[in-house]
């Protein structure tokens, strides 16, 4: 046959030599001789047609597919029809016999000749495809770096089906114990060849076994399927191939930390578990504050969610939907590692609100993101407004509707406490969230309102500007929340709420000034006292406040005029005053001669004026020494 490649007739004088070189491992065909084309072609064929045994066709197809193949790029009338007719006898021939082997290896060095036309590379890798699979396995892993470097600028499809060619080998590789030793593949030159690797890995991983995929599109999922989509157990071992891919460290740990933490989702007992260990052994050494790990565990977990900064960018068959429930479950115990995931705005409320209210959440993913909360609202900036109040927002819609797990309701109670310390000012007008927590009290359980008190005590800071000074709020019901926030959340110890209370004794409104005055005058008994517990506040501390306040009420439009006379409180209030005093010296246990020589005191110095109830302290201090000597 060498003749077949010989000829002195030639269509194109410019090709001085022709030859062809056969190898054990591989043939190159530098030209065909163009003139008798059609003549060689049939020569192919009609071997072909004489070839009894396997051995005899394989031994044709090894010689002669690759320069058959090659001549598809002809100009010569009827070539590349005579070539097709060829080529689908050969086709109908190989496809019955499964063990015929084809010249893989030249067929992948000619797919590389950046010479050869498209139309000869679109064939060259139908018979690629077609050969790889049929290789033994160590044949496989052989050229299975050498299909990684083939991919190498070409169109997407052809780079889909050596992907699907190569992720199955992964799985037989031997990769070097040692990392001084070579890998077999090399890839550090290559970046966009890692990142095509990577995005299919993902895909894989992603794929379930035998349901339709979320997290996927509708392209991931074409090109995952390939021509012959993987058994269940075959994509199981293209799982674990890849988790071994990466444990032998081919390509940088920071873009494969996604891939392990879909891989320890998956519902195949083996992938997960050998994804988990291999991402606990790197716990230590993985920055989750870098932005490209953060960066893609939230596209993986929300998927193509259009922005308006964005715009419908994304073709609808490339457009990923969010993960399964499964996935996000595992993403976010990571995202709580970050506090770059924190920050990371709107990608933070999303997965929020994706938790709290997304149509497959449960209890699980519900508890992990009111932790993420708690997270962010420790972490986040203060000065991130928008963030706040949709936190705030999607919290107090949560305490409304859900009433199935109370120790998620302390979460989310909890997190509301959280989130008005880390910003106040979210809070300082919105009394109605108070009131609605104090209606909270009177119909949840003990657990939950244990919370609420919590969450309210945390609130104090940010809501005090507003109850400070309820004489001067026109709102009767803001006034009636304020009194009942001194009197449930403050210990009666507290000054401050204390003094509030003495305010709202002189209310002019009823519904305030009874309950006040109830308050005040339920004095706990000495003998009902716990060790170490100050029921009643100290006298000193009390008198010293009020006289504080009152030199500053004097100075503002809550003084109250009688005639010519300036008062820092109503009457109302100077008598509810003078009676609490006496109740706190009572509670403290001096005797009555103290008491009335302090009644006196108390009764001149609130009917003269508030200002001079310093001299009481030292009236109180004097006699107290007395008293105990």
């Amino acid at each position: 046959m060498r003749e077949f490649f010989h000829s002195n007739q030639f269509e194109n004088r410019q090709v001085s030599a022709v030859y062809f070189e056969h190898t054990p491992s591989v043939t190159y065909f530098t030209a065909f001789s163009l003139f008798p084309i059609i003549d060689q072609l049939e020569r192919v064929f009609l071997r072909l047609g004489h070839a009894e045994t396997d051995e005899q066709l394989q031994d044709i197809i090894s010689k002669f597919l690759p320069p058959v193949i090659l001549k598809l790029s002809s100009v010569q009338e009827g070539v590349r029809k005579k070539v097709m007719e060829l080529l689908v006898h050969l086709n109908k021939r190989i496809k019955s016999r499964p063990k015929i082997q084809l010249p893989v290896e030249t067929l992948l060095v000619q797919y590389q000749d950046p010479a050869a036309a498209s139309f000869v590379t679109n064939f060259t890798i139908i018979y690629i495809k077609i050969g790889y699979p049929r290789l033994e396995v160590s044949k496989q892993c052989e050229l299975a770096p050498t299909l990684l470097t083939a991919m190498e600028g070409k169109p997407q499809p052809q780079q889909d089906s050596l992907m699907h060619l190569l992720i199955p080998t992964l799985y037989h590789m031997k990769y070097p114990s040692e990392p001084s030793k070579a890998s077999p593949f090399v890839l550090t030159e290559r970046p966009k060849t890692v990142q095509l690797l990577l995005e299919f890995m993902l895909d894989v991983l992603l794929m379930p076994y035998g349901y339709p995929p979320p997290g996927m599109s509708v392209y991931a999922v074409k090109r995952v399927i390939g021509e012959a989509q993987w058994s269940p157990e075959q994509l199981e071992q293209c799982k674990l191939g890849i988790v071994k891919f990466i444990e032998a460290e081919q390509v940088p740990e920071v873009e494969t930390v996604i891939h392990l933490v879909v891989a320890s989702s998956d519902t195949r007992h083996s992938v997960a578990t050998a994804a988990d260990l291999e991402l606990k052994s790197k716990q230590s050494i993985i920055d989750w504050n870098n932005p490209l790990i953060i960066n893609k565990m939230y596209k993986v977990y929300l998927g193509d969610i259009p922005l308006k900064t964005k715009g419908a960018t994304v073709k609808q068959e490339l457009k990923h939907e969010p993960v399964s429930t499964r996935v996000k479950m595992k993403i976010l115990p990571h995202l709580l590692r970050s506090r770059l995931a924190a920050e990371c705005f709107p990608a933070n409320i999303q997965v929020v609100y994706d938790g709290l209210f997304g149509a497959n959440t449960n209890n699980k993913l519900l508890s992990l993101t009111l932790q993420f909360v708690h997270h962010i609202c420790m972490v986040c900036p203060d000065s991130n407004k928008p963030l706040g109040l949709m936190l705030l927002n999607g919290l107090t819609k949560l305490i409304n509707e859900y009433k199935e797990d109370p120790k998620l309701l302390c979460m989310a109670y909890s997190a509301v406490g959280k989130l008005s310390s880390r910003m106040p000012q979210l809070f300082t007008k919105d009394i109605a969230l108070v009131q609605q927590f104090f209606e909270s009290m009177c119909k949840e359980d003990a657990d939950v309102r244990l919370a609420i008190q919590e969450a309210l005590s945390m609130m104090v800071g940010a809501i005090n500007v507003s109850t400070l000074n309820m004489k001067l709020h026109p709102e009767v019901q803001v006034r009636q929340i304020a009194m009942k926030f001194a009197i449930t959340v403050f210990a009666p110890d507290h000054v401050a709420s204390r003094y509030l209370l003495l305010l709202a004794a002189g209310d002019p409104r009823e519904e305030v000034s009874g309950e006040a005055r109830r308050t005040l005058r339920s004095l706990p008994s000495t003998k009902t006292e716990k060790e170490g517990s100050r029921p009643m506040p100290s006298f000193p501390e009390m008198v010293s406040y009020i006289q504080e306040k009152a030199a500053q009420r004097l100075k503002t439009p809550a003084k109250y005029i009688v005639g010519t006379s300036t008062l820092p409180f109503n009457p109302a209030t100077f008598g509810e005053r003078w009676g609490w005093c006496v109740g706190v010296l009572k509670y403290r246990s001096f005797n009555n001669k103290i008491i009335i020589v302090l009644q006196v005191q108390l009764l001149i110095i609130f009917h003269v004026h508030f200002l001079f109830i310093f001299l009481l302290f030292i009236v109180y201090s004097d006699l107290t020494v007395k008293h105990k000597a």
